[in-house]
């Protein structure tokens, strides 16, 4: 973490100055001053004495546990710039030409050697950095690539008359566009890279040292911002293999990203994206959340892709219908004693009559409706995506604290109580209802949880292009999700090898056969 303290003066008033704190953590930002009751959009210069910043700030945050300034408001950070020349005036970030980034989590996915070590003809140790070629990851506005950059010579130091040097080079993701960029451009493109590679390496913290080539400037500027990029971080351990590697994926990266791009673009699933890569940042949050929101999430989607959500005057004929049919149903002789006395059993007030007959019949026609939309929607993604729902069914049952009645049971029946109490659990968290019969057990929540989440991940990797099986090669190993994948499994196959394991069994395979053929 770095903390710069300092004098600050509001970019539009240099007059007045007062002490200040910027805090900067990778993606979590914090600042700082004896500017107090400020509600409108501001920026702040300040220096440290080598670089110069600038914060975006808008009304006021809840401050941290890192502050050690007395007597200081907490204010909202958007940004940070840094440079070591003049700021252009103005609350905005625009005519980016250019940006880059690095994610830590590329250089283990890649698994390939950035630096050598070796002996000179006079047996002397030497090292130093391999020429890699670029990978490229979108070909069209804006050009995206992997390239490596050296950073040995940020990395020499002297202790007396030895100077070490390290060798040093790490992938970096830079964005290249046709048209000047402003800010706004930038997070989206940054989003979308992070989220891409957080599924297929099944993990990502932080969009580091992001550096900004700006029209008209010949040095580049540091940008910082104050979002959580990070995915899956606290579902996965240290130890944790990646879930693919570059070479898994071969020549299809452009294709693969290509597709991610447009699928980010599009409005209509953009927040069921948000929601989902919100509730697997580094916030703590309780597995009921987690449960419900990728109901939702599942829900919305099949509402998307079946087409429900463009033919909703449809859906209001067939309730109009279904509620003119119990309409007469309800009414008719041998029928309304029974809902009579249903309804003022409970309501002793309420009038069964003529007036109230399209309230009772809606209540009626809506809640059916919704119910078996809800259970078919689930069935159908479940069909989609390797049956997973289905597979899990028995054994999370099994965890239930009430299993004297499933003894008797079909492996159907058990599918079909399963798929239930997920609806039903469901409403209940999201409702607020306060009857738990036919709920999940908290002992059931974390597995199932998982199950609805490889659907979800096998329903992005898909939006992708990525081929059926392939995901089902992802999945079934996955780190996290294989307790609920491993059904998957053929008896042969076995998780993707590191890549430079990978390349010793292809030179292996390649040396055995040469010698077949000789």
């Amino acid at each position: 973490m770095e903390r710069h303290i300092g004098t600050w003066c509001k970019e539009n008033d240099s007059t007045k100055s007062e002490v200040g704190e910027l805090l900067i953590d990778g993606n979590h930002l914090e600042f700082y001053s004896r500017f107090h009751g400020l509600v409108f959009p501001e920026t702040f210069i300040g220096e440290d004495g080598q670089f110069r910043y600038k914060v975006f700030v808008n009304g006021y945050a809840k401050p941290g546990q890192n502050r050690i300034l007395d007597y200081t408001s907490s204010h909202r950070v958007f940004y940070v710039l840094m440079q070591n020349f003049d700021f252009s005036k103005g609350a905005d970030i625009s005519k980016v030409e250019e940006f880059s980034f690095a994610i830590r989590e590329l250089t283990e996915w890649l698994g390939i050697q950035t630096v050598f070590y070796c002996c000179t003809d006079q047996d002397e140790p030497a090292a130093g950095e391999v020429h890699l070629e670029p990978i490229v990851i979108h070909e069209t506005d804006p050009q995206i690539e992997l390239y490596f950059e050296s950073e040995t010579y940020e990395s020499i130091s002297s202790l007396e008359e030895d100077i070490a040097i390290k060798i040093k080079k790490e992938p970096r993701i830079r964005v290249t566009y046709n048209q000047p960029a402003n800010i706004q451009r930038i997070q989206n493109d940054i989003e979308c890279i992070m989220q891409f590679f957080g599924l297929l390496i099944g993990k990502v913290s932080t969009a580091d040292n992001i550096r900004l080539s700006i029209e008209g400037q010949k040095l580049k500027s540091w940008l910082y911002i104050n979002h959580d990029y990070s995915y899956n971080l606290m579902n996965r351990d240290v130890m944790d293999r990646p879930r693919t590697y570059h070479y898994v994926l071969g020549d299809n990266l452009i294709l693969y990203f290509s597709n991610w791009r447009k699928f980010c673009l599009d409005d209509q699933f953009t927040l069921l994206r948000r929601i989902y890569f919100s509730v697997n940042d580094r916030k703590e949050i309780f597995a009921e959340e987690i449960f419900v929101e990728y109901m939702r999430i599942l829900d919305g989607y099949h509402t998307r892709i079946s087409g429900d959500a463009e033919t909703e005057e449809k859906l209001k004929k067939a309730l109009k219908a279904a509620s003119k049919v119990i309409k007469t149903q309800i009414f008719e002789e041998d029928n309304r004693p029974i809902f009579e006395e249903a309804f003022q059993s409970v309501l002793p007030d309420w009038k069964y009559n003529s007036s109230n007959m399209g309230d009772i019949s809606g209540w009626i026609a809506a809640g059916y409706l919704e119910r078996k939309s809800l259970s078919h929607r689930l069935k159908e993604l479940d069909n989609l995506y390797f049956g997973i729902i289905r597979s899990n069914a028995g054994d999370i049952e099994r965890l239930a604290s009430n299993t004297e009645k499933r003894k008797d049971m079909t492996n159907e029946q058990i599918v079909e109580l399963f798929y239930r109490k997920l609806g039903d659990t469901r409403n209940y968290y999201s409702h607020y209802k306060k009857d738990k019969t036919g709920i999940l057990d908290f002992s059931q929540m974390n597995d199932s949880i998982r199950v609805l989440k490889a659907i979800i991940i096998s329903i992005f990797l898909s939006h992708m292009g990525i081929e059926k099986d392939l995901i089902r090669r992802i999945i079934e190993f996955d780190s996290g999700l294989h307790f609920q994948t491993q059904f998957l499994r053929k008896p042969e196959e076995r998780p993707f090898l590191h890549t430079q394991e990978w390349l010793k069994t292809i030179e292996k395979e390649s040396v055995a056969q040469q010698d077949s053929d000789d």
